[in-house]
């Protein structure tokens, strides 16, 4: 094996520990979709807005490599591809590795955000039926 296959090997190994959740992270950040919530986005309009609710509720089913690369284009994989120094294909399978973690993260976050909103409007909505 060569020298450079034995570093992307490595590479590839620690993308797959609790250093690649950070990672994918960071690399849909430095995309053109913007991070997590632009991916969620990307997969709603892609007719899988069940599946990024459920996500973004905690539950840990996977997307697909394939869900993920019909649902996005061939310019946000290889961008994404890039920013991780691994090929496409493995692109895909550690976004379709992290992607529940990050989609629950992101929606607790939202629902942190949104929590305080949502007691006031149940208040004013109760001062309405009073």
């Amino acid at each position: 094996m060569s020298l450079f296959g034995e570093l992307a090997g490595l590479a590839g190994q620690a993308l797959q520990g609790g250093e690649g959740q950070q990672a994918v992270d960071n690399a849909l950040s430095n995309s053109n979709l913007g991070g997590v919530g632009g991916l969620l986005g990307q997969l709603n309009q892609a007719g899988l807005g069940d599946v990024v609710g459920s996500l973004c509720n905690g539950d840990t089913q996977a997307v697909g490599p394939e869900v993920l690369k019909a649902a996005l284009s061939n310019d946000h994989v290889q961008q994404i591809a890039s920013n991780l120094g691994v090929s496409p294909d493995d692109a895909l399978q550690l976004i379709s590795q992290h992607l529940p973690a990050l989609a629950a993260q992101q929606g607790a976050a939202a629902a942190s955000q949104g929590g305080q909103s949502d007691q006031g409007d149940q208040s004013d909505q109760d001062d309405q039926n009073s």
